[in-house]
């Protein structure tokens, strides 16, 4: 197979150009929603669950979640044990009620119990979202409920995707080059 110094640095440039392309979309911000709840497994203070009784309100929103503000999200309503806390797949899933074209779903990977007692639940841990047009990421949700209804909000910390750095696409560059020259001096032997 016959390879030119100039079909070479084309394949290096069409691979950078690739690469570049592949950067990561995470998302970033922050949204509270609110809604009513009926607490399972008996009163606040014991409950082992949470049932939600209507749609939530996303009440803020900023970054990615801004398209959200005032709409509405469907929650899931999940069980949590003190001693053996489960995840819980797509606690929101809310693609049916937001704006046109956006889909978002946010799956419960730990649960903690911050406190419980006869007139407040806290409960929080670790999830990732998932938003239309983004990159799959994780952040920290806090579920709060009372007398008054319950909240639910989640943040990223902006955890970003790595992607390859100019050092690596000089290497690959570098290497493409030693190639092209390598063939050029076989050709002229």
């Amino acid at each position: 197979m016959k390879l030119s110094l100039r079909s070479l640095l084309l394949a290096g440039v069409t691979a950078v150009g690739v690469t570049a392309a592949a950067e990561a979309a995470p998302i970033t911000g922050d949204f509270s929603l609110s809604g009513g709840f009926q607490p399972t497994g008996g009163p606040l203070a014991t409950a082992t669950g949470i049932n939600f009784t209507g749609p939530a309100t996303f009440q803020s929103a900023n970054g990615a979640f801004a398209p959200f503000l005032g709409a509405t999200a469907i929650m899931t309503d999940f069980m949590f044990n003190p001693l053996t806390p489960s995840p819980v797949t797509s606690l929101i899933a809310a693609s049916s009620v937001l704006p046109a074209g956006l889909n978002l779903n946010f799956q419960l990977e730990s649960i903690s119990i911050t406190l419980q007692n006869a007139s407040v639940l806290i409960l929080q841990g670790f999830g990732t979202m998932s938003i239309t047009g983004f990159d799959d990421t994780p952040g920290t949700w806090v579920f709060t409920a009372n007398a008054q209804g319950s909240s639910f909000s989640w943040s990223s910390s902006s955890m970003t995707m790595p992607v390859p750095e100019p050092a690596s696409l000089a290497l690959l560059g570098a290497g493409l080059l030693g190639l092209g020259f390598a063939a050029r001096r076989r050709k002229a032997a």
